[in-house]
């Protein structure tokens, strides 16, 4: 009996986290969506529909990272593949616009810094 007690609060255990899992997935996928409908970050200027988060690059840094590990828990959890599928997909666009950001930004820095060089 008590072998079967604990068998089914482990069952009940691995349900629970798996459910967390899917809830936190869905309201990343959610929060990332009209981020996602871009191709190019320079997409972006303009739209009112994005994320705050992705105006900033460390924001959005932050929000990269805390989805990683949203994947990386539902992976361990186990969640519905249809749901992994779509988190991925969203993760791998997301990586390419934070990186395109930052290459905009980089690429910004250094024009004003060579216009700050002509002026001397």
């Amino acid at each position: 009996m008590e072998g079967a007690n604990e068998e089914l609060l482990g069952k009940s255990t691995k349900l629970i986290a798996k459910l967390e899992s899917e809830r936190e997935m869905q309201q990343r996928i959610a929060e990332a969506a009209s981020l996602c409908e871009i191709s190019s970050f320079q997409e972006a200027e303009g739209k009112d529909d994005l994320p705050e988060w992705c105006k900033d690059t460390e924001k959005f840094e932050d929000f990269h990272r805390d989805y990683k590990k949203v994947v990386q828990n539902g992976e361990r959890d186990q969640v519905s593949e249809q749901l992994m599928t779509k988190a991925l997909e969203q993760l791998t666009k997301i990586e390419h616009l934070l990186i395109e950001k930052k290459q905009i930004e980089q690429e910004m820095a250094l024009k004003a810094s060579k216009k700050k060089g002509k002026k001397k």
